[in-house]
């Protein structure tokens, strides 16, 4: 414990690989509880402050690691069931609930009930002048309706999570499933790399592909990757590399006659040119039909791809640090992505770490075989494990059956049956062995449902219409000084900042520019940055 005090670890955070719901609605959790301590000095009180912001704290541990559980077809929780959600007004898109929603959950409720709490104190306190007043309101006001589109982002996304389930449990050894998706571009590697090559690097478009098929022994995949030195990731460059998947589902496997297809939410794939081109796809000399065409919902589009990328990535790291470079297409096609066959050593040569030798059941080599072709495709076939059998058989957990089961298997979350008391001893207990101060976890025990009346209307979970409204000249001429002033001296304006400088800025004569109906927010802002930064691209080329 001496220790502990003494030397305090850190807390740290990454908000990398978050979709954009869930970094937003964690910030807006951080604002609103930083507004309940301004409320609690105002005349709520310290009791009270700290009371909202532990309840904050839950309400956002609950939608970060649980909600997502609760979240089915058939529940009589209104805000858990996704068929009563996000079921639209309209007949061809609606679905009946053959249950009543007569039950509601206190996770939910507390969560409804802090923000409801946090909203009608904001009415009830005294400010210091106008200027906090609007600001308090503003930040509580968009807060609570960024938490609630987190909340229905959860419910969507775990709605198209189950259609990628559904086909994949149901896959006929005809069929196969196709997931695609543009990674980020690659930018070259050398061994030996001057400081003036480090600068200004452009990348080169590859597109990941894993195709899944249903074979006697259970589920195999196949990725496949197209490198490009120039392309443009449009719908016409994603349809001609389906074009091409089609040889290689053909060539693979020859029985299969359907295709199921899923991506994520992006323009190339999830527009009119991109979809209605399928049909076109359909008439192939391969007589493979595309039966279906399922999209991951904005800001969710996490999938297997982005796990293949990562581990191709980590191949041309090693290949590059072996002293070759990999700059153009043609080098990105070679051997980098081929791991290659390890070799069988003696067992003696681990005395030093004996763990290793007791714990593991045989020695896995993993060996990937890579097909290149320049400006086409590589095919990553998923090759079965090359086992080295050891004496003592001890473990027989493998690496490879985790990733199989991350791919393409069934998650199963079984109930936890704990009390408080005894989830909170356990956490304590885990906290201490591993030496770490993560976050506290305030959320204990699972969800009860009670008898309790909705306020939820149905198709609550789907997105709303987004409002347009021009800006007025003051909030353009702002916006434009600001991204005048970043391109001028290059110190580009945080469209954070700027959105929190906008509610206190002042004219001359000491008033503030803007009101509370004409405050914007970051994500306003960094998209008219990005239009002016468009435009001004744009004027160059054509000059």
């Amino acid at each position: 414990m001496r220790l502990l005090e003494a030397i305090e670890p850190n807390v740290r955070k990454s908000m990398k690989g978050l979709d954009n719901f869930a970094a937003d609605g964690s910030q807006a959790f951080d604002n609103l509880k930083s507004v309940v301590m301004t409320l609690g000095k105002g005349g709520k009180g310290q009791e009270w402050a700290e009371k909202i912001s532990k309840q904050l704290m839950e309400g956002k541990q609950y939608l970060k690691l649980h909600y997502k559980l609760h979240v089915s077809l058939d529940s009589e929780v209104p805000d858990h069931c996704g068929r009563f959600g996000l079921s639209s007004e309209e007949n061809s898109f609606c679905s009946k609930c053959t249950h009543t929603h007569h039950l509601s959950c206190n996770d939910c409720e507390a969560l409804t009930t802090t923000l409801k709490l946090i909203e009608d104190a904001a009415d009830s306190i005294t400010y210091t002048n106008q200027e906090q007043q609007d600001d308090t309101k503003y930040i509580i006001v968009q807060g609570i309706k960024t938490i609630i589109e987190w909340k229905k982002h959860i419910v969507r996304s775990v709605n198209q999570d189950r259609a990628r389930g559904k086909v994949l449990d149901t896959l006929q050894p005809n069929e196969a499933l196709i997931e695609r998706d543009w990674a980020m571009k690659f930018l070259p590697l050398q061994y030996r790399e001057s400081q003036s090559n480090w600068f200004a690097k452009r990348g080169l478009s590859w597109h990941v592909s894993v195709i899944t098929f249903q074979e006697k022994e259970g589920k195999n995949s196949l990725t496949v990757l197209h490198i490009f030195d120039t392309a443009t990731q449009d719908a016409v460059t994603s349809n001609a590399i389906l074009k091409d998947l089609l040889h290689h589902v053909n060539s693979t496997n020859n029985n299969v006659d359907t295709l199921y297809l899923r991506s994520d939410n992006a323009g190339c794939y999830h527009s009119s040119y991109g979809i209605l081109s399928v049909t076109a796809l359909n008439d192939n000399p391969y007589n493979i039909k595309v039966n279906r065409m399922d999209f991951s919902d904005p800001q969710g589009g996490k999938s297997i791809c982005d796990r293949k990328a990562a581990h191709v990535k980590a191949c041309i790291r090693r290949y590059v640090n072996e002293g070759n470079n990999v700059i153009t297409a043609i080098e990105f096609n070679l051997e980098a992505i081929e791991i290659g066959i390890g070799k069988v050593f003696s067992s003696k040569s681990l005395n030093e770490i004996p763990s290793l030798v007791k714990k593991c059941e045989s020695t896995v080599i993993w060996r990937i075989i890579a097909q290149s072709s320049l400006n086409t495709s590589i095919p990553v076939p998923v090759t079965r494990n090359e086992e080295l059998e050891e004496e003592d058989n001890i473990c027989s957990n493998k690496y490879g059956q985790l990733c199989n089961h991350l791919d393409r298997g069934k998650h199963t979350f079984p109930k936890n049956n704990l009390n408080i008391k005894e989830r909170t001893q356990i956490t304590h207990a885990s906290l201490m062995e591993s030496k770490s101060s993560a976050e506290k976890v305030l959320h204990s025990g699972t969800t009860h449902a009670l008898q309790a009346e909705s306020t939820l209307k149905k198709g609550w979970a789907l997105k709303n219409k987004r409002e347009v409204k021009r800006f007025s000249k003051e909030q353009i001429e702002y916006m434009t000084e600001k991204f005048q002033f970043g391109e001028s001296t290059g110190y580009k304006c945080d469209p954070d900042d700027v959105a929190k400088e906008m509610r206190h800025v002042k004219n001359s004569k000491g008033i503030r520019k803007f009101q509370l109906e004409h405050f914007l927010s970051p994500s306003q802002i960094a998209s008219f940055f990005s239009r002016l930064s468009l435009k001004k691209t744009s004027i160059k080329y054509c000059l």
